[in-house]
């Protein structure tokens, strides 16, 4: 009973974790559109055109997603991370000396390659690897660091703009991202558990052990998951959430057409970020108790009533305020729904491979989910066409996700058919 009260290193794992999310999603992804209303000022870019730039990250995202899967466990996560970082800290630099659009696009590129091997499939997998009990809860507390990351950053980002202007705030940013993770990536990341260390949850008696050893080797086969109805369903709830998430970047441009003052319009995505802070320690707490399904489904319905009070706000500060932490939920959805869910339908034997593929699906349509709401702006001078989109893609967000529940039966059959009795 006393080895069981000792501290488990699962926890520094966790920490790590959070300051990866910190300064990856939060700071690195989450703040880059801060600097859009300053750059297309000073250049005379259209809003559409400098979002094409989380265009073609979300892109080389999408395309270097496959290799992350490949080399996640034959690298050592630690060089792995730790270069990603470098990588794209220099090309977050670089912006600063930038005066041509395609100039931030080629940046885009080289941060959404490097990306891929920090944004979203590093940390499901080594949480997973660590966390035998508690994987939901763990998620969730991960998770809110994205939120914490551009809640604290974007208004610290702003007033280096304010200060230096946007040029010399590329590269302060640059350095303290470097400052905050790459010791952690560097010295305390482990992938997983190695000799004297065993998953947080792993059971003492031989009777539990066996049951552990089972349920880490069920899963469903991958060739039998990518064909399933339910798969299909998961993967447009991914392509869904990382499309509607790109309004995330154009919440400050939005609260300036109301008619917020700057600072005030740029306290729209902190709101946002301090909904991604809650409501994943939320989501993933919700997901232990009550089940991924029921979770994921009131998450997306809230979303859209958030998009409906961007309606009648009327440019009213509270009611804004309030949509944009409603909004916000989004992030727990992309971030602790959809490793989750994937978990729950399809197993942990081939989650790397399985869920690698659904990261790739949200990748590609997020590519475009910042363009489309800018030239949405652009083409109607309003965003209520966006927030009306946003209503229809969360509510078929949850028909999906009973769908794909409802069709996991079918898959099973099929896959008793092909290859025996692997689920069980």
């Amino acid at each position: 009973m006393k080895e069981k009260k000792k501290f488990h290193y699962a926890w520094v794992v966790l920490i790590v974790c959070c300051m990866i999310n910190f300064a990856g999603l939060g700071t690195i992804f989450n703040t880059s559109g801060i600097f859009f209303p300053s750059v297309t000022k000073e250049l005379g870019i259209g809003t559409g055109d400098m979002s094409l730039y989380m265009t073609f990250l979300c892109l080389a995202m999408f395309v270097a997603s496959p290799l992350v899967a490949k080399l996640l466990s034959k690298i050592d996560v630690r060089i792995t991370l730790s270069v990603a970082f470098v990588v794209a800290l220099s090309a977050i630099a670089a912006m600063s000396l930038y005066t041509e659009i395609w100039q931030w696009y080629l940046s885009g590129i080289v941060i959404g390659f490097a990306g891929a091997f920090i944004f979203y499939i590093p940390i499901p997998v080594i949480v997973q690897n660590w966390f035998h009990k508690k994987t939901g809860m763990a998620l969730g507390i991960i998770g809110a660091f994205t939120g914490i990351g551009g809640a604290i950053m974007n208004p610290v980002i702003a007033s280096f703009i304010d200060s230096f202007g946007w040029r010399t705030a590329y590269v302060i940013t640059a350095i303290i991202i470097g400052v905050i993770v790459l010791p952690f990536t560097i010295f305390v990341l482990r992938f997983k558990p190695e000799d004297r260390y065993k998953p947080y949850g792993y059971a003492e008696t031989l009777e539990d052990q066996e049951t552990f050893k089972k349920e880490n080797e069920k899963g469903v086969p991958v060739k039998v998951a990518i064909t399933s109805l339910a798969f299909f369903c998961v993967i447009i709830i991914a392509s869904f959430s990382g499309l509607i998430s790109g309004l995330n970047q154009l919440l400050t441009s939005y609260g300036d057409t109301v008619g917020l003052t700057t600072t005030a319009a740029a306290t729209l995505v902190s709101a946002s970020m301090i909904s991604n802070l809650l409501t994943k320690f939320l989501f993933g707490a919700a997901s232990d108790k009550f089940g991924v399904k029921m979770t994921l489904i009131v998450s997306v319905l809230l979303i859209a009533f958030g998009f409906s009070l961007f309606f009648i706000s009327h440019g009213t500060y509270a009611t804004v305020f309030t949509a944009s932490l409603l909004y916000g939920i989004h992030a727990s959805v992309i971030i602790v729904g959809l490793p989750l869910i994937t978990k729950e339908l399809f197993g942990k034997k081939h989650f790397v491979e399985i869920f690698s593929y659904v990261t790739m699906g949200q990748a590609l349509v997020k590519s475009f989910g910042f363009a489309v709401f800018g030239y949405m702006y652009d083409l109607s001078n309003s965003y209520e066409p966006a927030f009306t989109l946003g209503i229809i893609i969360c509510v078929l967000m949850a028909v999906l996700t009973v769908g794909a529940f409802r069709s996991r039966r079918k898959m099973e059959i099929v896959m008793k058919k092909e290859i025996g009795e692997s689920m069980q």
